[in-house]
C-alpha cells in the first residue's frame, strides 16, 4: 500500500475568487506538500481555512497532506467538508477512495473510484485505485485491465507498469 502517493495532481490552482493573501498562502501550503514538508503544509492551509472557512482547495489540499501523513480520520473529514461545499467535487471523492483503501475498506474505496469514473472515465488515478483494489480482492484480471486502461491514458504512469510487469513475472495476465 502507499504506492499511489505521488498520483494527486500538483499545484490546483486558487480561483480568482480568493483574496491575495489566501492565494499566497495557499500556494505556499502546496510547495510545502510537494516538499513532503506536512507539518508545514498544514500550518498553511489551516491558516487559509482561518481566512476562507468556505476554500475547498485548501480543505482538498489539507486532506492530501493528512492522507500522506496516514492520519485518515483527519484526512477523511477534511475530503467531506469539502464535498458538503461542492459535492461533485471529483478530487474529494478520490482522496476519500484512497483514505478508505488505506485502512483496508476495499469496498467503500471502490464505491468512490466508481463514482469518479461515472463523471470522468478516464481519470487515471480512480482508474489505478480500483485497480489496487482489484489487486487486494485477488481478482487480478480485473485489476490488470485496469492497470492497462491506465497506461493508455497515461503510458508513463510508473506504479500501473510496476503492477502489470510483477503480473507478467507472476505468470497472471
Amino acid at each position: 500500500m502507499g504506492n499511489w502517493l505521488g498520483l494527486f495532481k500538483k499545484g490546483k490552482a486558487a480561483d480568482k475568487n480568493l483574496s491575495f493573501n489566501e492565494f499566497e498562502v495557499l500556494n505556499l501550503g502546496v510547495k510545502y506538500l510537494d516538499e513532503k514538508k506536512h507539518d508545514l503544509a498544514a500550518v498553511e492551509f489551516e491558516k487559509v481555512l482561518k481566512l476562507n472557512p468556505k476554500n475547498e482547495i485548501a480543505m482538498i489540499k489539507l486532506g492530501h497532506t493528512y492522507l500522506q501523513q496516514k492520519k485518515y480520520p483527519e484526512s477523511i473529514k477534511q475530503f467531506n467538508r469539502a464535498l458538503e461545499i461542492y459535492p461533485k467535487g471529483i478530487d474529494s471523492h478520490e482522496g476519500l477512495g484512497f483514505c478508505y483503501f488505506e485502512q483496508g475498506r476495499t469496498e467503500d474505496a471502490m464505491e468512490k473510484f466508481n463514482h469518479v469514473l461515472k463523471f470522468d472515465p478516464n481519470n487515471e488515478h480512480s482508474r489505478y485505485g480500483l485497480g489496487i483494489c482489484y489487486n487486494t480482492k485477488k481478482e487480478y484480471g480485473k485489476a490488470a485491465e485496469e492497470f492497462k486502461r491506465v497506461l493508455k491514458i497515461n503510458p508513463k504512469h510508473k506504479q500501473a507498469d510496476d503492477m502489470l510487469k510483477a503480473y507478467t513475472d507472476a505468470g497472471r495476465k
